[in-house]
């Protein structure tokens, strides 16, 4: 009768739920005279409930309390305690109405509960401490790379994955100049069952193609660590899952390189960097789930050449899409996404049976990495102070329209295409940028590479298959130079390579031809085949010279529209007029200062929110008629910006750059713009 008054008088109300009695418990460290009750009300619906049920709820709340840091930090959910620790929790529970009314007693069952509280807390991280590992091996039967190769690093191995690989993989890359220094770069990276493989032209320079080379892959790798992981790594559907997360990282990858490269321009704050560029093209090979995925961005082209069957037929297949301003799909494109800009794709041809389609006077190509100045406003306001007026880019990316209120998209795409495929049994990939394209068309480089193959993969000395690729790509710019330049008609293999690289003089080969970069991959072992014919066969047969034979119409059309290329491209060229031009500037102090003013000007209120922007602007505009004149701008850089050195010509460069318009007056949507908001 006793024991039954005490535990009635020390039980809490009906309405205390065992989570209060625990905090209580947990604050006052165990030195309380409450006493436990047996059985607890449940909240929800004032039915009785029984300890095991009750004690897991009160119990594991604590766990929670006390692990819910770690578990958070962690990325994880909070797991059901393990069957065994529930076990030990219910058996808690069922001796505590036993426990004696002693704060001996109280305090040994206090810790005795923050014991198993404990042991809870330390299973569920040895819990997430498996599932993390699990994920990292998961992780690494993707990411596990062996080597990494760069543009003028050789193949230490041509057959990386050995002879047991399925199928038998062999590797061949190589590169050729023709600009000072060349503005390809490369890059091949090679795991235990996989293999990338990308090809970066780059123009207006060597920074974004250099940027790439180091990058793109280490994006590719953070978007697959960020993926969610298989849940059963060591099954078929597991393999298939990472392949996705491979295809998925690697269209992301492209989108997030050229994000880095414009934080790169930033802290690099040149111009040059600004205006660089380069079209990218890359390759997953993933030998576990027999596929191989392509990425790309611009000219540079990925082909297949694979053996059909029994009977050794050659087919080539297409493993990406030209991104040119010549593509019809492209300018159907372009011109959906400019509808009111007529001069978004100009024909900059000679003749009007040949066009020569660029994006604002500008790119041959449609999409790439880099040429911030025709998909950043700040860097196109940038650009705009080195040219003439007439090779302005107008209205400059990103700006909002007043008569619309739309906001003018970036000119040149960051989305790549994708395009995935079968790894056949026997046949090739060739990855290359447009040096080799100006030469050959994809069923031509199929058929070289196969001749090559025929001649020599079955001899015992290893040959380099991208070497000597290359050498029959020059023999057909030879070719192509001599019937299209007068002066040049007696030109031979040997006479271009001695040639000075660059475009100092007008024989000089950048201005013949550009720089050539391949990569060959190569599946299973390679059977003769026999289907050649025409001038490449030709040509193929003679190692010395090009054909005496002279071309046919076709051949000559496409000669022709590739000596077009070359010329408008050295017109076009941000580096050319950089060189002429742009060179004698940037010796100039004066004009150093000037660039690094305006740059400072529109990065200096980057992390100022929008509301704060328009108190600014209210601040400044003190005759009140929501508009900013010359003056008013003349305080924010002197006053605000603390820049009282500008000179007056930095001063009106800065106000015609705010004042989109033209109006003579800069109004909010102006000054938030040209600001980054």
């Amino acid at each position: 009768m006793a024991d039954n008054s005490r535990n009635s008088n020390n039980n809490p109300p009906s309405g205390t739920s065992r989570t209060q009695k625990a905090a209580a418990l947990m604050a006052s460290g165990g030195a309380t005279t409450n006493k436990r009750s047996s059985t607890t009300r449940s909240s929800s619906n004032g039915k009785l409930g029984s300890r095991r049920s009750s004690h897991k709820s009160s119990s594991l709340l604590l766990s929670s309390n006390n692990s819910s840091n770690n578990s958070s930090s962690s990325g994880y959910r909070k797991k059901k305690s393990p069957a065994p620790i529930r076990a030990l929790q219910e058996a808690v529970e069922d001796m505590e109405p036993f426990l004696a009314r002693h704060p001996d007693a109280e305090r040994a069952w206090h810790h005795l509960n923050q014991a198993v509280m404990r042991m809870d807390k330390y299973v569920q991280q040895l819990q997430q401490q498996i599932q993390q590992q699990q994920q990292q091996q998961q992780q690494q039967q993707t990411l596990k790379v062996v080597r990494t190769l760069y543009t003028d690093d050789p193949v230490p191995d041509p057959e990386p994955f050995g002879e047991s690989s399925d199928p038998l993989v062999t590797l061949y890359k190589g590169t050729y100049e023709a600009n000072a220094p060349s503005e390809d770069r490369s890059t091949v990276v090679i795991g235990d069952t996989w293999l990338f493989a990308g090809v970066w032209d780059g123009h207006g320079g060597t920074h974004a193609a250099e940027f790439c080379q180091k990058t793109l892959f280490e994006n590719v790798l953070e978007g697959i660590r960020q993926a969610q992981p298989p849940s059963t790594p060591s099954s078929n559907g597991a393999a298939a899952t990472a392949h996705k997360q491979v295809t998925a990282a690697l269209a992301a990858a492209f989108t997030q390189t050229d994000r880095d490269y414009f934080q790169y321009a930033r802290e690099i704050n040149h111009p040059a960097v600004f205006f660089a560029g380069t079209c990218a093209i890359a390759c997953h090979v993933d030998l576990s789930a027999k596929q191989l995925v392509c990425a790309n961005l611009g000219d540079s082209r990925a082909v297949m050449g694979q053996y059909d069957g029994n009977n050794n037929k050659l087919k080539t297949i297409a493993l990406s899409v030209d991104h040119s301003a010549d593509n019809l799909m492209e300018q159907t494109r372009i011109r959906a996404e400019h509808p009111d800009d007529d001069d978004v794709l100009v024909d900059m041809g000679d003749h009007a049976d040949d066009p020569d389609w660029r994006v604002k006077r500008i790119a041959a190509f449609t999409r790439s990495i880099g040429d911030l100045h025709l998909k950043e406003k700040n860097t196109s306001a940038l650009f705009n102070s080195y040219v003439p007026p007439e090779q302005r880019i107008l209205p400059r990316p990103g700006l909002k329209s007043k008569k619309t209120g739309i906001t003018k998209p970036k000119y040149i795409s960051t989305e790549p295409e994708l395009q995935t495929v079968a790894i056949p049994e026997r046949g090739f990939v060739i990855i290359a940028c447009d040096g080799v394209w100006d030469e050959m068309t994809s069923e031509e480089a199929v058929q070289c590479v196969a001749w090559l193959l025929d001649k020599y993969s079955n001899q015992d000395q290893y040959h380099d298959i991208a070497a000597l690729f290359i050498e029959q790509v020059l023999k057909r710019a030879v070719r192509r130079i001599a019937e299209t330049y007068e002066e040049e008609e007696h030109l031979t293999l040997a006479e271009l390579k001695a040639r000075p690289c660059g475009k100092a003089h007008e024989s000089h080969r950048a201005l013949l031809h550009d720089d050539i970069t391949v990569v060959i991959i190569q599946f299973g072992e390679h059977k003769p085949v026999k289907q050649y014919g025409g001038s490449l066969f030709n040509m193929l047969q003679n190692d010395a010279q090009p054909p005496s034979a002279h071309p046919n119409d076709e051949e000559r059309s496409k000669m022709s529209r590739t000596k077009n290329k070359r010329e408008m491209a050295v017109r076009t060229s941000i580096m050319d007029f950089w060189t002429d031009q742009i060179d004698q500037l940037q010796a100039d102090a004066e004009r150093q200062a000037v660039d690094r003013q305006i740059l400072q000007m529109m990065n200096a209120f980057e992390d100022m929110s929008a509301q704060a922007l328009k108190t600014l602007f209210v601040a400044l505009d003190i005759d009140g008629n929501g508009t900013l004149d010359r003056e008013e701008i003349a305080r924010l850089i002197d006053q605000v910006m603390g820049m009282g050195h500008v000179s007056p010509e930095v001063l009106d460069l800065a106000f015609s750059e705010m004042d989109a318009d033209g109006s003579g007056d800069v109004d909010f949507d102006e000054f938030i713009q040209f600001f980054g908001h």
